[in-house]
């Protein structure tokens, strides 16, 4: 079974890597929406836990909690581990929140440290030093 430490790194080197949110805009509401996909492949931290073959864009809109994603999330790395729900909701919050500043990957490796610090986590070693 996967840890919560192994899906807090992955998620979270995963959006560093990447370097952008995954967003998508939506002209009709004048705003930017967080996408477990987003344009030009990139995903959210909880995206990063989803394979590419099991994603679905019936994932869209729906949060981390609900049975669907929940479902995607088990098929693509087994069964959670206890405290994952939390942990999930934490990262989603996250790389949602830091989307809407402009200068994203300083705020979204801030939060994800406070992360890391409520769930006991260590904070992964990250890629150009960007940390």
């Amino acid at each position: 079974m996967i840890t919560l430490q192994e899906m807090f790194d992955r998620a979270v080197l995963g959006v560093v890597t990447q370097g952008k949110p995954s967003v998508t805009a939506v002209a009709a509401v004048d705003r930017i929406l967080c996408m477990y996909r987003g344009e030009a492949g990139t995903k959210c931290a909880v995206g990063h836990l989803i394979n590419d073959a099991v994603y679905t864009p019936e994932l869209e809109n729906k949060g981390c909690r609900s049975k669907i994603v929940q479902a995607a999330l088990e098929q693509s790395i087994g069964e959670l581990p206890e405290n994952s729900t939390g942990l999930l909701v934490n990262l989603q919050r996250a790389h949602d929140g830091a989307s809407e500043f402009s200068d994203f990957l300083p705020e979204f490796t801030a939060l994800a440290r406070l992360i890391a610090t409520d769930f006991h986590l260590t904070f992964p070693e990250l890629p150009n030093a960007s940390n």
